[in-house]
């Protein structure tokens, strides 16, 4: 068997591979990267919600209820937990990205559902870009480095995030910090996670409901104070999330598409050109070209 050499600093490199608490690629709760101009990269499902950090350059983000927003340097975001990402780069850039694990708090004192009450009277259209201050640069500037360097210690990582955590509630306003994290706050939040870890398994609102082994009614009134909208609304707007996803961020083509989503080809034109303005190749061919299809 080929021996793995790491290009590292790092000490004692084989106790750390061979560790149960070392945490490589997609186990990684920190991941810190360089990309190329013109370099992407996609995330179909999000089984946590992750803070995205731009270091360095300029990248272009689509998902749900946005296609090719700009994020430049310095700055940073939440894609939430069972959504979709695709990211583009229009400069060379480095990026960073942090899972949060459910439950998640900004201190032992503060919890982000305290939030709740700031982001209720809110309207933020998403992404909602945060600017990263110094003191929080730095410590993503120290934590890129060891994370370079293959330190992936599980420990290490899980600190590192509570730091950054930290560091957020001491040097930012509460009305930032609840518009950044507005898309995972709400009432009934143990549900709502009950909800986006079963609903990729639900074809319709009734097979959710029978995941969630609740009754109808108990169902819809915990779905309307979780998610703020009926749990029907919910459902078609995650299809849409995920038609637009297939045809930005894939080189489906338009037949395969609608097979996917149980529609027939001239349907899913209709869907596109209603709910996005514009039939589904032509929709790629101005938001990623490169992607191809016909």
């Amino acid at each position: 068997m080929k021996k793995l050499i790491l290009d590292t600093n790092l000490k004692y490199v084989g106790e750390h591979l061979s560790c149960d608490n070392y945490l490589p690629g997609a186990d990684a709760v920190i991941d810190a990267q360089r990309f190329a101009e013109g370099d992407s990269f996609i995330k179909d499902y999000l089984e946590t919600s992750t803070l995205i950090f731009v270091l360095e350059g300029e990248i272009s983000i689509t998902s749900a209820k946005y296609v090719n927003h700009t994020v430049g340097k310095g700055l940073m975001f939440l894609a939430p937990r069972g959504g979709s990402l695709y990211c583009k780069m229009r400069a060379p850039s480095r990026l960073m990205r942090m899972s949060l694990v459910e439950g998640f708090t900004l201190c032992n004192k503060y919890s982000v559902e305290k939030l709740g009450a700031y982001a209720d009277k809110l309207s933020v259209s998403q992404p909602y870009l945060l600017p990263i201050v110094p003191q929080l640069m730095a410590e993503l500037e120290a934590t890129e480095a060891a994370v370079s360097q293959k330190l992936m210690c599980r420990h290490y990582q899980f600190a590192k995030v509570n730091i950054v955590l930290i560091l957020m509630r001491g040097f930012y306003e509460r009305e930032q910090l609840a518009s950044l994290f507005k898309p995972v706050l709400g009432e009934n939040i143990d549900f709502k996670n009950l909800v986006l870890g079963l609903y990729p398994q639900a074809k319709s609102v009734k097979e959710l409901i029978n995941l969630t082994n609740t009754p109808p009614t108990t169902f819809n009134r915990k779905f309307q104070q979780a998610f703020g909208m009926p749990a029907g609304h919910w459902i078609m707007e995650k299809k849409k999330e995920s038609i637009l996803r297939d045809v930005i961020m894939t080189k489906l083509g338009v037949a395969q598409i609608a097979r996917k989503h149980g529609f027939s080809s001239n349907y899913l034109t209709a869907f596109c050109k209603e709910r996005f303005g514009l039939p589904p190749m032509e929709l790629r061919r101005v938001y990623n070209p490169s992607a191809g299809g016909d």
